[in-house]
């Protein structure tokens, strides 16, 4: 019988950074602008979020070398902390993502409402915060969980596959995005560097870029991914630990990179 081969650590990273980039930043990246007083404090809150970020990123690293089982937070709370306490990050780390599976076929649908209005067409359903709901964006948006839903029932080695190819995908639509936005760049669009629009209580430039800390966290988490799969690592696992820390690294400069080169081509 040929041996099954494990999942490189190559597909980590791709599992990691395609779980925190997503496409949230797509539909959010006006906000962040706009909440923390432009592109430049927007992009500097993400590089402080990198700072912060990073101890963590590397305790998770230590972690995943030296328990490499399943499980992730819970398990290394049951290996310090016991029963009780990994009950506890158990459920926790359940209700964090089981919130953010809504939030990803919000995001998707969003998205391809642009490239197929006819998603929006006819009377909407209901009025959700100003938004107007169709039974086109509940259909997609269903069918997108519930397909995401089959693949990670299948195993990381199915997933990492499937996330390979769309984590390429991504991380060149957004190459390209900021490509093509350094060609329409215009300094004059960075000045004022600040400035309150009236959507945040901040008054500064690092108010600003401290506001948009309150954020990161969401549009960081995924990295947790790598730990909780990586029973099926083959190779190194030091490798696969190292892939945490890279996918919070490059995610942060992913996202400030695209703050600063799309908030320079928009007026």
């Amino acid at each position: 019988m040929k041996e099954k081969k494990g999942v490189a650590a190559i597909d980590f990273f791709c599992i990691g950074f395609g779980a925190i980039v997503g496409v949230g930043w797509a539909v959010s990246i006006n906000n962040w602008m706009a909440g923390s007083g432009g592109p430049l404090p927007a992009a500097c809150g993400y590089m402080m979020a990198l700072v912060l970020m990073i101890p963590v990123a590397l305790c998770y690293c230590e972690l995943c070398s030296m328990l490499p089982v399943s499980g992730g937070g819970m398990a290394y709370a049951f290996r310090a902390f016991g029963d009780n306490v990994a009950f506890v990050s158990g459920w926790a780390a359940f209700g964090a993502f089981i919130t953010i599976i809504p939030w990803e076929a919000i995001y998707v649908v969003d998205i391809l409402s642009i490239l197929f209005p006819w998603l929006k067409t006819g009377q909407p359903l209901y009025t959700l915060a100003g938004a107007d709901i169709y039974i086109g964006h509940i259909i997609v948006g269903t069918l997108i969980s519930i397909v995401l839903f089959l693949i990670n029932r299948r195993g990381v080695s199915t997933s990492a596959s499937l996330q390979r190819i769309l984590c390429l995908a991504l991380v060149g639509a957004g190459i390209v995005a900021m490509i093509c936005a350094v060609f329409k760049l215009d300094i004059s669009n960075f000045n004022p560097p600040y400035e309150n629009i009236g959507s945040g209580s901040h008054s500064s430039f690092i108010g600003g870029a401290f506001s948009i800390l309150a954020s990161v966290p969401f549009f960081l988490a995924g990295f947790e991914t790598i730990p909780q799969g990586i029973e099926s690592a083959g190779g190194n696992v030091k490798s696969v630990g190292k892939m945490v820390v890279l996918t919070v690294v490059l995610s942060c400069i992913f996202y400030a990179g695209l703050l600063v080169t799309l908030g320079g081509a928009m007026p």
